[in-house]
């Protein structure tokens, strides 16, 4: 059997911390990102009563995991006024000067 015998002033070892592994950040950056990529157009309808049937657009996040995109449209209040809903451009209010 072969034992080597070390001199004691060759077998220290570092104290402290590594320097050059710590210098990295935890995370990184995100890179940024197009909000409009995860939004869809949906159309608002308007009830039967009125000629006009379609009234606009609206945006909304796209579904993704749990959440759902119909989820973000309810709730939400549109405004519109009724000349425009039956198309008649004699009643709406025109201010020309």
């Amino acid at each position: 059997l072969y034992t080597a015998r070390l001199s004691p002033h060759l077998c220290k070892m570092a104290v402290g911390k590594n320097k050059r592994m710590s210098k990295g950040k935890k995370g990184g950056k995100k890179k940024a990102q197009d909000v409009f990529l995860k939004k869809e157009w949906y159309d608002v309808k308007a009830p039967s009563m009125f000629s006009v049937k379609q009234d606009g657009k609206t945006l909304v996040t796209k579904t993704a995991g749990t959440k759902l995109s119909s989820d973000g449209l309810k709730g939400r209040i549109f405004e519109a006024s009724l000349a425009d809903l039956n198309a008649v451009r004699s009643r709406s209010v025109v201010h020309d000067r």
